[in-house]
């Protein structure tokens, strides 16, 4: 009875041929990198509008609420005859 023996190629050690394609293409490419950047920049020049406007959009409706907060003290001063104050606290958030 014979057996055969098989080489370190074919069996898939370290150090055979197989070794050496897997190993050169584990990494990416100049190109490629710069392709996923490009795109990944273009993808930001398109959201930058659509992100400015819902900051100007927050800005906005605070100028709404800071505008109707002074027009109703304004409306309680000349009812009552008194002073009223609108005081904004920045760590309460109102």
């Amino acid at each position: 009875m014979r057996v055969a023996r098989r080489s370190e190629s074919e069996r898939g050690r370290p150090g055979g041929p197989r070794a050496g394609r897997a190993s050169a293409r584990q990494g990416l490419t100049l190109v490629e990198i710069m392709v996923v950047l490009a795109i990944v920049g273009l993808i930001a020049i398109a959201m930058a509008p659509a992100i400015g406007g819902i900051f100007g959009a927050r800005l906005v409706a605070s100028c709404n609420k800071l505008s109707g907060m002074v027009r109703y003290a304004y409306n309680l001063s000349t009812l009552r005859g008194k002073v009223h104050r609108v005081v904004i606290d920045r760590e309460e958030g109102s």
